[in-house]
């Protein structure tokens, strides 16, 4: 006769609900129970390890407690499935279960039972943020259980009586409880139980700034919990770490955790964990200044906190909204934020985070110079957090109150405030609060007109920012470090030009401009996991067959919302998976500000020689000798054509040979590049593609170039593909491309030129191509644009560099057809005559300048406006 472990066994082995029910017979009432309490064991042991699993055997229990119809057998079958539940974020289906099933054990009169319920009902009340309901849970569990011999149960509710103290504030007794629980488990031999305890025991220590015991805790239990094999409390300790890292300031590997979290969680299907990952993650998109990316993060990610009822995320979610529309500006919209993060906060009883949110509404009236306004509040706030024994976020906020003390001109108590922060910072490693303290004091000194001693700050501060920069690999969080710490270089320029420090100020200049570009060096970079790699071009394909299908379902401008939506999605996981490789091969990049707000195409002479006036004029003393102008521009100079600037009588261009560069030292090492270079090395090639006949012109750009260069390599219509410029640029010493261009203003990395069967060349592609010192032209509309960050270019010509050219000809503003292909056709005459590139490109332009033709029986200059012979450079 079949036992019930046999019987459990054969249910498990079925293969569906048919062969299930065929081996449920009547059978006495204890039989049934038993099953359903070995399948609540199964579902118990494998919800940790597979969640999805373990749902799949709570759904069997359900199927035998309907067919017994015996109530005990119906709460034990609701346990489970709550159980497993609660991995899956689905707490207000938890939460009925459970309370359904402490009913029937309540009405049995079975307190252990009873008590085990309660404790898991305080759990899931404090996912759902209702902290005092959950303590007042847990606190009667552990009543009951206290009257019975020690158990797991007792320490079980222990831990989750702590988890409710430190979201109350209530550090202490968070600690005594955690350790309490995680005595019991010793005691009992329950190693990996008690590795779940340590998590939480380092998360109090992480709230109270104790970061070096709490990182030492979560590695310990994360080696405990990965050796039982629980990928579920695995993803919950890199989580945490994550979270730690990133207070800590150590970005990198705060992101490798939160990647591994996020891939954990992932493959157990856990969407929810997924979405607190991103959560978190946010913060890291916050320091570093990338608001429109953290505003990017899909509504749907974050809508989950508020239909799964998780309020405290729902309220971190608003917060992290609106410290983005702050930075951004938008007063309206971050105020809105605030009162609800406010309000949820407030409800839920969490008095950290509602002065977080008060601190983050004090910066709101800083940033609209309601500096008095503000002052009490960052007080209070500081005075608050200290008291909790949270020194970190309590320098933090004596930061912002010392910025209000030095606004209103209290300065010994700026002084005072920005000391404070100094010694935490100082005693804690806090990079990111050491600058700040450094620059404050920098300028406290200044202000008091001791220059030299406010050298001293400013350069500690520029030293501490760029140690922070140093530490950085990934080239998403380089390019929006700066973003907000260009204001100590620009503090430091000025104040070394007062004291005479001409050598000091150039370098602190060049320091903040492409600085991460440089750090980076040119030349192709090949990471090094072949898997990732394969991943990344997988996902390009996808993205190149969406943004092709949107066209070929009816030429429709634009894609309907759902391939938008796609499109989307797949360049995030592009941009994630581009992260990734950096960790493996690091790439260093850079930062951003606003572009001149009229098209070039829009400035006339006059403007052109209201530019010289303020640009060029005061200057022209200095150049009486000059015949070659190098022009590293910085901000939204990048945008001025200045070869076309007019001083009344001639053009600039008219009288120098003008060139560009980012920086200095980008512009040495495209010179090292171009001396690496083998002379005679290879053919040029030269790219075109008409997007199908789109773009015709390009056809007639394409013979006028092989006319100068009729050695060149042709690589027209399908030959145009990613994977022959892969082949053949490092064997080229010119690159010439003609094709369309697009300009992602939004995001710069997916700034593309297409190419055949659908390909579009992005800057992301660039790294991997190998141009040793190549001469590389972009013909196409817009090529030279770019956005700002931090002093860094991103854009196209940051993607060339990068991939190793020497120089770029690109294009500033939509080009004119006919005139770029005669102004190609003279400046390649000119190149392989012998001219330097700037030079052939001089000539080219006053050559396509003077250009005349007749036209109804007189010769006019076509090509005399700017527009057709400026647009290059």
């Amino acid at each position: 006769m079949m036992k019930p472990p046999d019987l459990v066994r054969a249910l498990l082995a079925s293969k569906d609900a048919d062969e299930r029910r065929s081996l449920l017979i009547p059978r006495s009432g204890d039989f049934y129970i038993t099953v359903v309490e070995l399948l609540k064991e199964e579902a118990d042991r494998e919800r940790l390890r597979d969640p999805d699993a373990a749902l799949e055997v709570a759904e069997v229990a359900d199927e035998v407690a309907e067919f017994a119809a015996i109530p005990r057998c119906w709460a034990l079958a609701a346990w489970a499935r709550a159980n497993v539940l609660i991995h899956r974020g689905d707490y207000a289906e938890c939460l009925r279960l459970y309370r359904e099933a402490a009913r029937f054990f309540a009405a049995e009169g079975d307190e252990i039972e009873l008590a085990r319920l309660l404790s898991n009902q305080a759990f899931v009340l404090k996912n759902l943020a209702r902290y005092e309901a959950g303590l007042r849970a847990a606190q009667k569990a552990l009543a009951i259980l206290k009257r019975h011999p020690t158990s797991t149960f007792l320490a079980s509710t222990l831990n989750g009586l702590g988890i409710l103290y430190r979201l109350l504030g209530r550090y202490e007794e968070a600690l005594a409880a955690h350790t309490e629980s995680e005595r019991i488990y010793a005691a009992l031999g329950e190693k990996a139980r008690a590795a779940r305890v340590i998590l939480n025991k380092a998360n109090v220590l992480r709230d109270l700034d104790r970061f070096t015991e709490a990182i030492h805790l979560l590695k310990q239990a994360r080696a405990a919990l990965a050796d039982r094999g629980w990928d579920l409390e695995v993803a919950r300790a890199d989580l945490n770490l994550g979270i730690t890292y990133t207070r800590l300031g150590r970005y990198d590997e705060a992101l490798a955790a939160l990647d591994r979290a996020e891939k954990g969680f992932a493959a157990l299907g856990n969407r929810m964990e997924v979405a607190v990952v991103e959560l978190h993650r946010a913060d890291l998109y916050a320091d570093f200044n990338l608001y429109e990316e953290l505003l990017r993060i899909p509504a749907p990610d974050w809508r989950l906190f508020k239909e799964r009822q998780m309020q405290w995320h729902a309220a971190r979610a608003a917060l992290h909204k609106a410290h983005a529309w702050r930075r951004l500006g938008e007063v309206a919209r971050a105020t809105e934020l605030l009162d609800e993060a406010q309000t949820i906060f407030s409800h839920i009883g969490d008095p950290i985070w509602a002065r977080l949110v008060a601190l983050e509404r004090a910066a709101l009236w800083c940033e609209t110079g309601e500096w008095e306004r503000a002052l009490p509040l960052t007080v209070e706030t500081a005075t608050f957090l200290h008291d909790k024994g949270m020194p970190v976020r309590a320098a933090g906020a004596s930061l912002l109150a010392a910025e209000c003390h030095l606004a209103l001109g209290h300065l010994e108590e700026a002084a005072r405030r920005y000391r404070e922060a100094l010694g935490t910072a100082r005693e804690l490693d806090i990079p990111a609060l050491l600058y700040r303290a450094y620059y404050g004091l920098g300028r406290v000194a200044q202000r008091r007109g001791h220059l030299r001693k406010s050298h001293t700050y400013l350069r500690r501060a520029v030293r501490t920012v760029e140690r922070l920069r140093r530490r950085l690999r990934m080239e998403d969080f380089r390019i929006g470090f700066l973003e907000d710490k260009l204001r100590v270089y620009q503090d430091a320029v000025l104040l070394c030009l007062r004291l005479g420090y001409e050598k000091e100020a150039f370098s602190y200049v060049e320091r903040a401009k492409s600085g991460a570009l440089v750090g980076f060096g040119l030349g192709p970079r090949f990471p090094g996991d072949e898997a990732l790699l394969a991943r990344l071009d997988a996902l390009r394909e996808r993205l190149n067959w969406y943004l092709s299908r949107f066209r070929e379902e009816g030429g429709e401008p634009y894609p309907n919302r759902e391939t938008w939506q796609r499109i989307s999605d797949i360049e995030r996981e592009i941009a994630r998976t581009w992260q990734e490789l950096q960790r493996t091969a690091p790439l260093y990049t850079s930062p951003e500000r606003p572009d001149l707000s009229t098209t070039l195409t829009e400035l006339s002479r006059q403007m052109l020689g209201s530019l010289y006036e303020g640009l060029m004029r005061p200057l022209m003393p200095f150049l009486r000798e000059a015949k070659h102008l190098l022009i590293a521009p910085d901000g939204p100079l990048f945008e001025v054509p200045f070869h076309a600037l007019h001083d009344g009588e001639a053009y600039l261009l008219e009288r120098y040979e003008v060139t560009y560069t980012p920086s200095a030292g980008v512009l040495r090492l495209c010179r090292e590049s171009r001396r690496r270079r083998s002379a005679g090395k290879g053919r040029p090639i030269v790219v075109g593609y008409s997007g199908g006949g789109e773009l015709p012109h390009i056809m007639d750009e394409i013979r006028a170039v092989s006319r100068a260069l009729p050695e060149a390599l042709i690589l027209m219509g399908e030959e145009a593909t990613l994977a022959r410029l892969r082949e053949l640029t490092g064997r080229s010493p010119l690159l010439h491309l003609a094709t369309h261009a697009l300009f992602r203003r939004d995001n710069p990395m997916f700034s593309a030129l297409q190419l055949s069967g659908g390909e579009w060349l992005r800057v992301m592609d660039l790294y991997t191509l190998r141009l040793d010192g190549a001469l590389v032209t972009l013909s196409g509309c817009e090529t030279g644009r770019h956005r700002l960050r931090g002093g860094d270019l991103l854009g196209l010509s940051r993607g060339f560099l990068c991939a190793g050219a020497s120089a770029l000809v690109v294009s500033l503003w939509p080009v004119a057809d006919i005139s770029t292909a005669l102004l190609m056709e003279r400046f390649y005459a000119r190149l392989v005559s012998g001219e330097t590139a700037s030079s052939a490109l001089r000539e080219a332009q006053l050559e396509l300048w003077r250009y005349e033709e007749e036209r109804d029986g007189r010769l006019i200059r076509p090509y005399s406006h700017p527009f057709f012979w400026a647009p290059f450079c």
